[in-house]
């Protein structure tokens, strides 16, 4: 069993900028209060007071709090529906996606993966897009597996958290004010 668990919500922050990760789990130092983040947080308050609901598909559960030993993560979802033949559907809200966001996708196969190991069967997964009231569906395959369990595993094998190699990220980072990449040296290995 690993010594420190990984919040399944963070996953995707490393796969966007291991500086990011470094920066909100490992120092704990709070992202700046954008306007994105706020509309997010407020989304989310309404699914965990149960205020979703689709006609159209049976509800597994809402904010379900997820674990998987193995990988050493936890968290909690937003959101899984069961379909007719007793398949689970994954779903995270979020405030605005990019369908093609891989880190998105990352983060909620963390989260099958975990009911996965619980035993159960995943159809796919969905991201619903707030602001569109669109939506998407990706494919629960072995090549989103291993990418999200290699992303895991980075973030356990990483000592350095380095920041992106895209300048283009760091423009609207909700940590860029703390990143000071040239001054904070880390050296830190996670068990």
């Amino acid at each position: 069993m690993n010594l420190f668990q990984i919040p399944i919500r963070k996953i995707q922050k490393y796969a966007f900028c291991p500086r990011q990760f470094m920066l909100e789990v490992i120092l704990q130092v709070p992202p700046d209060p954008t306007v994105e983040l706020i509309k997010g947080e407020l989304i989310h308050k309404r699914i965990d007071r149960k205020k979703y609901r689709n006609k159209k598909r049976k509800l597994f559960g809402i904010s379900i709090e997820l674990a998987n030993e193995e990988l050493g993560i936890l968290g909690i979802i937003d959101l899984v529906e069961i379909t007719q033949d007793g398949r689970l559907i994954p779903v995270e809200f979020k405030k605005n996606s990019n369908p093609n966001y891989l880190p998105d996708w990352i983060g909620l196969c963390a989260y099958a993966l975990c009911l996965e190991y619980e035993g159960y069967d995943i159809a796919h997964l969905e991201i619903y897009c707030h602001e569109s009231r669109k939506r998407y569906q990706k494919s629960y395959d072995n090549y989103l597996k291993q990418l999200t369990i290699q992303t895991i595993r980075g973030i356990r094998n990483d000592t350095e958290f380095k920041r992106t190699t895209n300048p283009n990220k760091c423009k609207n980072c909700a940590n860029r004010t703390f990143c000071w990449v040239e001054t904070i040296q880390t050296t830190i290995q996670m068990e």
